[in-house]
Formats: C-alpha cells, structure tokens, sequence
C-alpha cells in the first residue's frame, strides 16, 4: 500500500492504472525530458524515442526532436509511429483519425523536421556574419494541408 501511495505521489507525472489488486502503479517521467537529461550526460549512446504524429502536434513534436538531436550533438533519432489503438485515441478524448490523415500528420512533421532546410543551408561564414544561406531555405506552408 505504502509503495502504490508513493507512486500516486508524483502529482504532475504520466500515471497508467492497472488492476491495482494485482499491479502496482506505473508512473514515468516524460520521455524528451528524460532523454534531454541523458544527451546532456552522455556522450558515447544515441539516443531514440517513439513520437507519436497522430494526436501530437506536429510543429511541436518536430521541434522537440530537433532540440533533442543538437542537444546530443546528432546523436538522437525519431520512431515516428501513426497511433491506431482505440485507448490511445481515449488518452486524448477523440476517436482514431483515418490512414490518409493520420498519414498526412506524419507527412507535414518531417516536412517541418527536415523538408525546410537544404543540405547546403549552414552559412557558417564569421567574417561577414552569415549564419545560413537564404537561398537555400524553403519555406514551408502547411495551412493549406489543414484547412
């Protein structure tokens, strides 16, 4: 009993409740803080999380992972996955979108996580100040997706 009134102590923190007569609580810290902590103390792992695109905002959910990725000098990589499952759908107190849009969600992430930014893009040049080539960046309008 003690140890269940432990893990219901963490206020704030994701908890799944099981049969509680048979299973403890389980309560974990969320997975980008956890991983942020573990790019900073860590030099010599790569780092990999599953980022759902489904209920998850993209333009969010793209910019975590870049932090993440510059955070751990590269060292990070992305399980994107398009939630189907019913209870997760219940997490966020809506019903499974369709594949098309599930997929496009999935689509218009990696578009904000890498479609933007060109391979030649970082500027790098101190003398002048240039910090990226304008040029090479393409702006990327996704309103029109989610209209």
């Amino acid at each position: 009993m003690a140890r269940q009134q432990r893990a219901a102590s963490f206020g704030s923190c994701s908890c799944r409740v099981g049969e509680i007569e048979y299973e403890p609580l389980y309560c974990s810290i969320g997975v980008m803080p956890m991983l942020a902590v573990l790019a900073l103390e860590a030099n010599r792992i790569g780092l990999l999380a599953t980022g759902s695109t489904t209920f998850n905002d993209p333009c969010a959910l793209a910019r975590q992972f870049k932090a993440l990725k510059v955070m751990s000098h590269g060292c990070a990589s992305w399980d994107a996955v398009t939630s189907s499952g019913a209870d997760v759908a219940a997490n966020y107190g809506k019903q499974i979108p369709s594949s098309p849009d599930r997929y496009g969600r999935a689509h218009e992430a990696f578009q904000l996580l890498w479609g933007s930014w060109g391979k030649e893009v970082w500027g790098h040049d101190q003398a002048s100040g240039q910090f990226a080539k304008a040029d090479e960046i393409q702006l990327i309008n996704l309103s029109a997706a989610r209209a």
